[in-house]
């Protein structure tokens, strides 16, 4: 038997094992288990088989049980393995018979709307939690001072329900079920801001491994022609768009490495040369712009802002990033042609990058992975549950599983 026979039997074994635990029924055996809960011990024991029998090295293991522990157990799950914190229509029946008849029926609504959307929000729930977020909701109009005299009557009456008799014993009975905060979870590995940084370096650097970005270099480049002035455009955008997801050094190391050649075809006097080596890095700073990803001050930044409460998504900041690097693009280019006249009159710097895309396991992969990474972080956050933290996992985790990025490639980053 050979080795990746022995590999595969071992991960089916370890599969098989860990994935009954999911169809356990811990509820007949006295165990008031819930689902989030259930999810945990299949987990640890895929966690645990994986390390004894060691079916892939220990530390891509570790990066595997931290992303399935954020993709299926952590509040910011996906959409499909998210569940309900609690049942919304006994929580809104809990608030009706707080009131108590007689109580006026838009008012009921709107605290019931209000305390379902506050406990969803909330990072943790339970029975206090429910209790006080009621009461609180409940006594607002007597906070506010808004309430007269007899409506201030009811509303204590309503407020002394929720703590004490029928309407108390309901919220301490009621089934709640709490994810695991995605801060804890990244906090076993590092902040989430470098997580989303990590996964953008072994995106750039899986890329590079498997010439995705010179093959990509090449087919962008191609509809911009052979003038020289539409070229250097051309050169400006895919350098630009390498950049939000790369380096801005590597990618202008990268590009600048692909242009030295093409340089040589330029005459001694011809100052296009000059023009289009400035191109590089102007394009590489340009780029990083439109992403959060795309240079350090940008996580920073970003950082600051989701402390501050401001919830800028990986797609609202392209929203407003990349229009920016548009136009900057095209002022940058305009000032390089004017400066620097250009004398050579064609210039196929697509057909000077020679290659072709990998076909192999690894590269497909890579092509993949990358896409839906990028996908992930485009859309909305609503159609699919992740943040781009937890996104960014994920090219870490398949990359590392899969062999495609090493030991040696996460040292050099």
């Amino acid at each position: 038997m050979t080795q990746a026979q022995k590999t595969i039997i071992k991960l089916l074994v370890v599969l098989l094992l860990s994935g009954s635990m999911l169809f356990m029924p811990f509820e007949e055996w006295g165990l008031p288990i819930n689902a989030i809960q259930t999810r945990v011990i299949a987990l640890f024991v895929f966690a645990a088989l994986m390390w004894i029998l060691e079916v892939i090295p220990i530390w891509t293991t570790s990066v595997m049980v931290i992303t399935l522990a954020l993709l299926g157990t952590s509040n910011t799950s996906l959409n499909f393995l998210k569940v309900d914190k609690f049942d919304t229509k006994e929580v809104q029946a809990i608030v009706a018979d707080a009131y108590g008849p007689g109580a006026n029926a838009d008012t009921v609504k709107a605290t019931q709307d209000v305390v379902v959307a506050s406990l969803k929000k909330a990072a943790s729930v339970t029975p206090a939690v429910v209790r006080n977020t009621i009461n609180t909701e409940i006594l607002k109009p007597v906070t506010s001072g808004k309430a007269d005299d007899a409506t201030k009557a009811q509303l204590m009456a309503a407020s002394a329900r929720v703590y004490d008799g029928e309407v108390s014993k309901r919220i301490g009975d009621l089934e709640l079920v709490n994810q695991t905060q995605q801060k804890s979870i990244f906090a076993t590995f590092a902040d989430p801001i470098i997580i989303l940084f990590l996964g953008g370096f072994f995106l750039a650097d899986a890329a590079t491994k498997y010439r995705l970005d010179i093959n990509l270099a090449r087919v962008l480049l191609k509809p911009f022609g052979t003038n020289p002035k539409y070229v250097m455009l051309g050169l400006m955008s895919v350098t630009a768009l390498f950049s939000m997801f790369m380096s801005n050094t590597a990618t202008a190391a990268m590009m600048l490495a692909l242009l030295t050649p093409v340089l040589a075809l330029f005459k001694p006097e011809d100052r296009g040369r000059a023009a289009f080596a400035l191109c590089i890095p102007i394009g590489a700073n340009v780029g990083g712009i439109g992403t959060p990803i795309g240079t350090p001050p940008n996580a920073i930044a970003l950082k600051f802002m989701q402390e501050m409460g401001l919830n800028i998504t990986f797609g609202k900041w392209m929203l407003f990033g990349v229009p920016f690097v548009i136009i900057m693009l095209l002022v940058g280019w305009l000032v390089l042609v004017k400066m620097f006249p250009i004398s050579q009159k064609s210039l196929d710097l697509a057909k000077e990058m020679k290659g072709k895309f990998l076909t192999t396991p690894k590269a497909i992969i890579v092509y993949v992975t990358f896409i839906v990474t990028i996908l992930l972080w485009v859309i909305p956050k609503d159609y699919h549950g992740l943040d781009s933290n937890s996104v960014a996992i994920i090219p870490i985790a398949v990359f590392s599983v899969t062999g495609v990025i090493t030991k040696k490639d996460l040292k050099s980053m």
